[in-house]
């Protein structure tokens, strides 16, 4: 069905498939977006033009993955959510449909430099046959901007894997790394540095539920003698593995319990945790080493 006014079709989502080389999309990342289409529907259409007869999905997404994507989380949390995709359709070739995703996304900040990145290198060579100065030409950029982004893609996987989430290295952080990783003796040391803080950043979402700061790694990867030293923590669980209460030390020397409020609990179940938290962080054979000892008690959903 289509509103021949706006010229904006309403599209099936199902019809639809992405266009090539995007990286996968986290639900928390379109958890804001669906939320405002919720409760106000989509307020921005998107563009798509149609497949190749034959092909089962009769749409490539050309702008508006990100909600397209909103809507399916909507429509497969609410079975009864009939939300469609708005869309213009428009016969674009494969290098119009680039330039219009990159007019769009330019300016966008839920869209990763990583990203950016992936969709230049990819159309460089398919599109402008290798030609920076002519893609840059064509998409407006300048070629030294281009360039940084073409570099970007190139970044070996264990420095990626170092900040925890592709979209996390941007290329303001990378730019500091470009010259270090042309020395030969300085790129080994940086990317073993990188693979150690890549297993430090597994253990840290396992204890702490949270990635280490995106400028700490960099540091660390810039100075490779300084480790990076992440705040104690100590997870409670109950015996069928559910996270029962957090135990965090803040920058000040207190300590915060965090008690999962989901959770059918007992005061001595939580009086208990406490105390294991307490001898985990900050105690001894002699007792509790803390001189001054501030605890805090709050409610979070559990991890």
């Amino acid at each position: 069905m289509q509103d021949a006014a706006a010229n904006i079709a309403r599209i099936d989502p199902a019809q639809c498939r992405l266009p090539p080389g995007r990286l996968p999309i986290s639900p928390d990342d379109c958890a804001q977006l669906a939320g405002s289409i919720r409760a106000h529907g989509q307020l921005v259409p998107g563009l798509v033009r149609r497949t190749p007869p034959g092909d089962p999905i009769r749409y490539e997404i050309v702008c508006g993955v990100r909600r397209h994507f909103a809507i399916g989380i909507l429509r497969q949390a609410d079975p009864a959510c009939t939300q469609p995709f708005f869309a213009a359709i428009r016969p674009l070739s494969d290098e119009e449909a680039f330039a219009a995703a990159d007019r769009d996304n330019r300016n966008r900040a839920d869209i990763s430099d990583i990203q950016r990145a992936l969709d230049y290198t990819f159309a460089l060579p398919k599109y402008y046959d290798g030609n920076q100065d002519r893609m840059a030409r064509a998409i407006r950029m300048h070629p030294t901007d281009l360039g940084r982004y073409l570099t970007l893609a190139t970044l070996p996987e264990e420095i990626f894997a170092a900040f925890g989430r592709p979209g996390r290295l941007t290329i303001a952080r990378a730019r500091a790394l470009f010259p270090h990783l042309k020395n030969a003796e300085k790129n080994q040391r940086i990317l073993q540095t990188a693979r150690e803080i890549a297993a430090q950043q597994k253990q840290c979402i396992l204890k702490r539920g949270a990635w280490l700061p995106p400028e700490a790694v960099l540091h660390r990867l810039l100075h490779p003698e300084t480790p990076i030293r992440a705040r104690p923590a100590h997870i409670v669980t109950t015996l069928d593995g559910r996270r029962l209460a957090t135990g965090q030390r803040r920058p000040n020397g207190a300590i915060q319990i965090t008690v999962t409020a989901t959770l059918p609990l007992d005061r001595a179940t939580v009086l208990a945790a406490a105390a294991e938290i307490l001898d985990n962080l900050c105690g001894s054979e002699k007792g509790w080493s803390t001189p001054t000892l501030s605890v805090t008690a709050t409610n979070a959903l559990a991890a």
